[in-house]
């Protein structure tokens, strides 16, 4: 059985498999990605030409059921639950698996189920939680790499890496050969080479830098789903990375 946890908003963490609470046989129904496909067709032309492919929202529910303890009636703890899952606040739900924790941001897509309880188990209240991730996939890591990192990406969208580092920085070659140099900094620094985030340089806090990021030429270049380049990073800067994939059970 796959380890599953899921932490709430507000950081409380609820074990799901092996203790009070349990997912039910079949109760993760429906928490894998899926891809909405764009093609044209021709006069003349078999078949159709893939023009470009959508990854849509995760849309699924979890099953579980909560036993009672001499220390936690069943009641409480499904209270403590619900409490623990929101419409507006990102949870996470986590998978252990053999690549690594695959990870879901997550939350509420509808109402949980009042408590029902399992006759076939006297103590036991039974709950579903529709889920929507809006992210539509699960990321798997972290991975870290220093010195030459190699990266390789087994999932299903691009991997972008983020660089740490903090002192006298130094030149980064890039998969394309391209080169950016860090920065020196005597503080702790983070380069996100995504171009979602515009290739930010951000704090601990999340703060962005922008004395810093003004230094660096925007050069958003990943790793491609299902191939492997290689980073090579300066002495004390350490990159971090996920792998985003449809389905973490694959």
């Amino acid at each position: 059985m796959y380890e599953m946890t899921y932490v709430s908003p507000d950081g409380a963490s609820f074990s799901l498999t092996g203790g009070q609470i349990e997912v039910v046989e079949g109760g993760v129904d429906k928490l894998t990605g899926s891809v909405k496909e764009r093609a044209y067709t021709a006069v003349g032309m078999s078949g159709q030409l893939l023009e470009s492919h959508v990854i849509e929202p995760i849309r699924g529910a979890l099953t579980l059921v909560i036993d009672s303890t001499p220390t936690k009636p069943a009641e409480v703890l499904a209270f403590e639950l619900r409490r623990a899952f929101s419409h507006y606040r990102l949870g996470q739900l986590a998978v252990a698996t053999p690549r690594g924790v695959a990870r879901l941001r997550c939350r509420l897509d509808g109402t949980i189920t009042d408590p029902a309880e399992v006759y076939s188990r006297s103590s036991g209240l039974e709950l579903r939680i529709p889920l929507v991730a809006d992210e539509g996939v699960w990321k798997v890591g972290p991975y870290t790499g220093t010195g030459k990192a190699s990266v390789s990406n087994f999932g299903d969208t691009a991997t972008y890496l983020e660089i740490t580092w903090q002192g006298g920085g130094g030149p980064i070659t890039l998969p394309s050969g391209a080169t950016l140099t860090l920065p020196t900094t005597s503080e702790r620094r983070r380069l996100l080479l995504n171009p979602t985030d515009s290739c930010a340089i951000i704090d601990d806090a999340g703060g962005v830098d922008h004395t810093l990021w003004q230094q660096i030429p925007y050069l958003p270049e990943g790793v491609p789903a299902g191939g492997q380049r290689t980073y090579q990073l300066p002495a004390g800067a350490t990159a971090t990375w996920h792998v985003s994939t449809l389905d973490p059970w694959r």
